[in-house]
């Protein structure tokens, strides 16, 4: 009985469940069973990061019972859905639905990651009943560049620092991991460098831009001189690409002494004291010298110098003497004469030379040596043809030592062969008599120079030959050297060289000349050379060398010493690129002796030792230089002279000897004080000798041109007796002092002047400087002479210095540069300004032209920069039909108190803005174009800007209200006058960066038939162009000039008087990588990829304008509005295509296309019109 409540109770709640499911089913639902799923028509897409993508969701009832459910879809954050993110829908048994979605990725998607678009299917409860997944794949795009922002810094000169800045700019769609390696010269390093590389990693996130700025300063206790040049250069890399590129530095003074040359000095004077603090007595040795330059290309030099020697009643004799006096044509002169090579051609005499045409010049010299009794006598005549140059000379010596007198008889050519070849050669005839035996000797002499290019080798050839007998130069000698070169792939090279050396010692007496003992050496070398890298350079090659000699006593004229030698050299040349180099080298080989003599014991008192006719040698050497400093190093093993060889073979003393030669040549302070020293250590061990020897020079260089010189030379040689053991010892000190002073005064022909250019803030507006007004730092000043064959157009008649001047200094703290000894002349200042006040203070002007005639300072103010800006406001009627008003390129000018003009043009919103002096006050207008259709309110604006820096004008247009007037008489005839009138075009073409003039071709043509109605050429200096010509309906005006884009614009001119006024002011862009232009007449009809006819035109200009530019590569964008897109995806790349093919027909071919489909619309596609602008084709520089 207990259990009956408990049954009762479970068979309730089981009916109660039972009929719940029948009303259930009765119903149509079935809520524990549903047979919902869900999926994308794409599951998996990969779309661009800009473009917008479709996709379709399929939801399917595969159940019996119909079921009402609510979509979401989820995109990730920042995406835009381009749908209802919620809906619901009731879903038939057996029935789908289909949901259009269309979203767009976030701009700023990131590359090779993949995105997720969830749709989850609930039940209105809330509960998931299943997910559909679309999977997008962004692919990766690397769009990196590097760009310098400094090519070339200038270091502070308080400081010595510098900044190195560049930009890197990622506009791909991933992080960009970017490896960086700078490798700087050894006289300046960046911060925290290590052995002249600094290295540096960093990611650049997707779509920034980076600015990197690494500070750079000069390593101390450095030379620096004006204008030196000092480089670091970078290497970078991607995982896709590598740029490098090198960063230069200077450093520049404020102030710049120009070199006079000596050849222009009028006075030199110099007094040297030798033999200081040592027992020999002081000897004073100096002169003067100098140029006097007379007008009409007249001088006198003259040269007195006594050396150290001699007594100073033989002055003349133990000087240097010369005084001479020139002109164009003549030449006269006394004192010492050079020239004629003769044997004993030197001595003091006289010179005449004279120039009868341009062709021929004589001379005639005559001389006698001070120290002997000899006299000479000569005649050279020049003369100059194209293609060859002659010297003939006669000359006369009367040599009283050895009572004899000779003739010689010469001539001397110049011949320029075929391209590439030229032949030099010298050839000589004497005759000598000796008075004692009455015998004549016959000598002759040659010089020959060759130098031939025989595609890329080139082959040099030069003798010098002089017999015994002849009485000429190179008397008793023999040089014949060659050399071939020729480069071979791969960076290798072949070197030959041959040399042949023969020397005859002459005894001359008064009974004639005696020669019979010689020294011959030979020698070929065969080189090869391999550049490893661009400083590194690998070299080596067999050596042959033949030595012969009879010249020592126990020798006779039939049996010579002769030595035969096999060597081989390698070495290497290794260079930093920064001023270090290191060459080191070794050669080895072996010497054998093929014949020699044996001496007579008893004559000259020793016995061969059973010398080896086989010798080995070796030598290794080492050179190291900087820029202000090096040694060299030489280590011999073994005999290298045919004297060291005869040692060997017959005393059997091997040769050994080390040499060290280091030096250092540098100014130890600024450029007033110079130091040159130079060491030579040599220890020769076969015979037991040390040298050292040290020697030293200070220059120090004083005001006013003076200078003072501290000579040295200490040497020390200790000697060992190699019989008896006993050391010898040498020590010698000489100690000299000269004093310099060189007068740089005016000549009669060329005059120096100093030169100042003070650079100041102008802060009150006077255009002069003021004691409380600063001075304008860091502003680079180049100074440039103008060619003197431009000098008429400034008024200048004067004579002028051939030599040039081109400089840059950099103004200090006072904003000063100075100038000394600028030779007379007209000289272009130009100025650029690197430091902070940059864009805030600007010159009067940037370029000035300085006719200097005397000493003079050029004052240049730096005015503050103040903002004048505002714009276009246009106040339209209701009832207007003028349709849209361009109000872009609209002149607006600020004129100052004293008549200077500031302009700019307004941009297509019809704002402006311009930067002017702080001056009192401007007067702002504005060009009225408008006038035929709107009433101006003011177009005077007064601006005070003393104590403001910003000033805001704005013009009001107000259009006019015209009335309708009915006239019932008017005629067609008098309706046709009306309509025919002339229109006067005129504007300013500038370009669209820096607002400068440019020449360009302004044309205006038809566009219904193609003709030109009416061309015309702006001015260069103005930018300003004119034309007139009969009013038209279907006209465009197109503007076009070297290296920018032509523009292209419908000209609407509404003709309401005969003569019409209108005012176009064009902005060009340049043509620059990244630009792009858009064909105005190039609009396609809806669905077409067909290039309209009036679009022809345009097309053609633009061909021809890049056929003036071959190295522009350009990409055609072609686009499409949103429905077309929707019908034919690939509309877009058809219509680019077509205009590819249209250019590649007529001519330019340097083209790549792409189609953006409607992803970069030029409007909204809400409109027919919107949509027509976006049917277009834009054209982009890629590469030029």
């Amino acid at each position: 009985m207990k259990l009956l409540p408990t049954y009762a109770l479970t068979l309730l709640l089981s009916i109660s469940c039972i009929f719940e499911t029948i009303a259930q089913e009765f119903n149509g639902f079935n809520r524990s069973a549903p047979h919902i799923t869900a999926h994308f028509r794409q599951e998996n897409l990969i779309i661009e990061p800009e473009a917008t993508f479709f996709n379709v969701l399929i939801i399917e009832n595969l159940g019996e019972q119909r079921e009402e459910v609510t979509v979401e879809i989820n995109v990730p954050t920042g995406w835009s859905l381009m749908a209802m993110e919620s809906r619901n829908f009731l879903i038939e048994p057996g029935d789908s639905v289909l949901i259009p979605m269309r979203a767009a990725p976030s701009k700023m998607v990131e590359g090779e990651i993949g995105y997720s678009v969830i749709a989850a299917i609930n039940r209105r409860t809330g509960e998931t009943l299943t997910n559909a997944y679309c999977f997008i794949k962004i692919p990766r795009k690397s769009d990196f560049y590097f760009r310098p922002l400094t090519r070339v810094g200038y270091f502070d000169q308080q400081t010595g620092r510098s900044e190195l800045v560049f930009r890197l700019n990622n506009r791909g769609n991933i992080n960009e991991l970017v490896y960086l390696s700078f490798q700087s010269t050894g006289n300046i390093a960046i911060e925290d460098e290590r052995e002249n590389v600094f290295n540096m990693d960093f990611v650049v996130p997707a779509r920034s831009d980076t600015i990197i700025t690494l500070p750079v300063r000069i390593v101390e206790n450095y030379n620096l001189l004006n204008g030196s040049l000092y480089r670091i250069d970078m290497t970078g890399f991607t995982e896709d690409r590598t740029f490098s590129t090198s960063f230069w530095f200077s450093h520049l003074d404020n102030h710049f002494r120009y070199p006079i040359p000596e050849s222009e000095k009028m006075l030199i004077a110099e007094i040297a004291l030798q033999n200081l603090l040592s027992e020999q007595p002081v000897v004073v040795a100096g002169g003067v010298r100098g140029n006097i330059l007379l007008p009409r290309d007249r001088d006198i030099n003259y040269v007195f110098y006594r050396y150290g020697s001699g007594p100073v009643s033989e002055f003349l004799k133990y000087s240097r003497t010369r005084l001479a006096y020139n002109t164009p044509r003549m030449t006269l002169a006394v004192g010492d004469v050079t020239g004629l090579q003769l044997k004993y051609g030197g001595g003091k005499g006289g010179e005449f030379a004279y120039r009868l045409t341009e062709k021929f010049r004589f001379r005639a010299m005559a001389s006698e040596n001070p120290f002997r009794p000899i006299r000479n006598y000569g005649i050279i005549m020049e003369e100059r043809y194209s293609g060859i140059n002659t010297d003939t000379r006669f000359a006369y010596s009367e040599n009283q030592i050895f009572d004899n007198y000779s003739f010689l008889g010469g001539a001397r050519a110049l011949f320029r062969l075929a391209p590439g070849h030229s032949l030099r050669t010298d050839v000589g005839v004497s005759n000598v008599t000796y008075n004692l035996t009455n015998n004549s000797l016959l000598g002759y002499g040659l010089n020959l120079e060759y130098s031939g290019r025989f595609n890329r080798s080139t082959l040099r050839i030069r003798e010098q030959f002089g017999s015994a007998n002849y009485y000429g130069q190179f008397a008793g000698r023999h040089n014949l050297t060659a050399r071939f070169y020729h480069p071979l792939p791969n960076d290798y090279e072949l070197d030959i060289n041959a040399n042949d050396q023969k020397y005859i010692p002459l005894v001359e007496t008064s009974e004639g000349i005696q020669s019979d003992r010689f020294v011959d050496n030979r020698m070929v070398n065969f080189i090869g050379r391999k550049y490893l890298d661009r400083g590194f350079l690998l070299y080596t090659g067999p050596v042959y060398e033949r030595k012969a000699t009879n010249i020592f006593l126990f020798y006779n004229d039939i049996d010579p010493f002769v030595t035969h030698s096999a060597k081989a050299t390698i070495g290497s040349r290794i260079s930093d690129g920064n001023g270090l180099s290191f060459n080191p080298s070794v050669t080895f080989g072996y010497s054998f002796v093929t014949d020699y003599s044996m001496p007579d014991p008893e004559v000259y008192n020793f016995a061969l030792r059973g010398g080896s006719k086989t010798m080995f040698n070796s030598h290794v050497s080492v050179n190291l230089r900087r820029n202000h400093w090096g040694a060299y190093i030489n280590y011999f093993y073994g005999p290298y002279s045919v004297n060291q060889e005869l040692s060997q073979f017959y005393y059997n003393i091997e040769s050994h000897s080390v040499r060290i030669m280091p030096y250092i040549d540098r100014y130890i302070y600024r450029d007033q004080v110079k130091l040159s020293s130079k060491v030579s250590f040599l220890h020769d061990f076969a015979f037991k000798t040390t040298r050292l020897n040290f020697n030293n020079q200070l220059d120090i260089y004083l005001r006013n041109d003076y200078t003072i010189s501290l000579l040295n030379t200490f040497s020390h040689q200790v000697t060992t007796d190699l019989l008896t053991e006993q050391n010898y010892t040498y020590t010698n000190n000489y100690f000299e002092v000269r004093l310099r002073k060189e007068f740089n005064w005016n000549q009669p022909r060329i005059k120096y002047y100093d030169l100042e250019v003070n650079l100041f803030k102008d802060l009150n507006g006077n255009l002069r400087r003021d004691f409380n007004e600063p001075g304008v730092r860091d502003i680079v000043v180049s100074i440039t002479s103008i060619d003197p064959a431009k000098y008429s157009q400034f008024g200048v008649d004067y004579e002028v210095p051939s030599n040039m001047v081109s400089t840059k200094l950099l103004t200090g703290m006072d904003g000063t540069v100075t100038y000394e000894n600028l030779a007379r002349g007209v000289y272009k200042i130009e100025l650029e300004n690197i430091g902070r006040d940059q864009g805030k203070f600007f010159p009067d002007r940037q370029e000035f032209i300085v006719n200097l005639t005397g000493d003079y300072t050029l004052y240049v103010p730096y005015l503050e920069r103040n903002k004048i800006f505002g714009k276009i406001i246009m106040n339209r009627s209701r009832l207007s039909n003028l349709g849209r008003v361009d109000i872009s390129n609209v002149k607006v000018t600020a004129t100052d108190s004293k008549g200077r003009e500031t302009s700019t043009l307004t941009d297509g919103n019809g704002y402006f803005e311009m930067y002017v002096p702080s001056v009192d006050n401007y007067v702002v207008t504005i060009n009225n174009i408008f006038r035929d259709h709107f009433n101006l309110r003011q177009n005077n604006f007064r601006a005070n800007l003393n104590g403001f820096k910003q000033f805001e004008v704005n013009f009001v247009f107000d259009e006019i209200r015209r009335q309708i007037e009915f006239s019932p008489g008017i005629s067609e005839l008098e309706t046709e006058i009306r309509r025919v009138g002339r229109s006067n075009l005129s504007g300013t073409v500038r370009d669209a960066a820096t607002l400068q003039p440019i020449r360009a071709n302004v044309e205006v043509y038809n566009n219904e038939t193609g003709n030109t109605v009416e061309q015309t050429v702006s001015d260069r200096q103005t930018g300003r162009y004119n034309s007139t010509f009969v009013t038209g309906d279907e006209y465009m005006l197109l503007v076009s000039a070297n290296g920018y884009w032509m523009h292209s614009e419908r000209l609407m001119l509404e003709q309401f008087l005969t003569i019409q006024d209108a005012e176009r002011d064009i902005l060009l862009e340049a043509i620059t990588i990244g630009a792009r232009f858009q064909l105005n007449n190039l609009r396609f009809s809806p669905g077409s990829a067909d290039i309209p006819t009036e679009a022809f035109p345009e097309l053609d200009r633009l061909i021809t304008q890049l056929k003036q530019n071959p190295n522009v590569r350009i990409r055609i964008e072609g686009h499409s509005d949103a429905v077309e897109t929707l019908e034919d995806a690939e509309l877009s790349v058809k219509r680019a295509d077509a205009v590819m093919r249209y250019m590649v027909q007529n001519g330019f071919s340097n083209i790549e296309f792409t189609g953006l489909k409607d992803s970069r619309p030029a409007a909204p596609n809400d409109t027919e019109e919107n949509r027509r602008r976006n049917r277009r084709v834009e054209i982009m520089v890629v590469d030029r």
